[in-house]
């Protein structure tokens, strides 16, 4: 395995979805339950506490699909920071995340959320998004964003990635 590739598998493997999982529309409406266990007042009061991380999250979404790499980068957490090299940072930033948004063109309707915990025990939530690209393409993504220190960062950003990718026993 080449040293890229192993450094895009260490960006890839960084955290793990915890909780419900649940469906969003894009006004962020709950539209079914994911898990039997999950409740519809559970699912309520998790998607209260994740509004500001979808505010967050669209505000990256807006950064990337416009040619913000700058924004991207500002918005990384500091701990996964310390773990990347700065050539890692590029090859993610530049080679990976830039390049895939680069032909967005329009939202899909659904996203899912989940809660997630980072292995430096910062949490917040992965948002499981895809979009259609100028060719029509529908182009999955699964964004982390945590509280770190305080503030919202980007604890990872996974692209080509699905929801049933990621939990196939869901």
């Amino acid at each position: 395995m080449s040293n890229a590739a192993k450094r895009l598998r260490k960006i890839g493997m960084l955290f793990a979805a915890l909780g419900p999982v649940i469906p969003l529309l894009p006004e962020h409406a709950p539209v079914a339950l994911a898990q039997e266990q999950s409740s519809a007042a559970g699912d309520l009061a998790m998607q209260a506490r994740a509004e500001p991380y979808i505010a967050f999250a669209d505000q990256i979404l807006a950064a990337v699909t416009t040619g913000q790499s700058g924004a991207l980068r500002a918005s990384l957490s500091p701990s996964t920071l310390s773990e990347w090299s700065g050539e890692d940072v590029d090859l993610f930033v530049d080679r990976i995340v830039m390049p895939f948004f680069a032909d967005y063109a329009t939202p899909v309707a659904e996203q899912w959320i989940a809660a997630t915990t980072h292995p430096a025990g910062f949490t917040g939530f992965a948002f499981y998004r895809s979009f259609t690209a100028a060719d029509g393409q529908t182009k999955p993504y699964v964004l982390y964003v945590l509280e770190e220190d305080g503030r919202m960062v980007v604890g990872n950003l996974l692209v080509g990635k699905t929801f049933q990718e990621m939990h196939p026993q869901q």
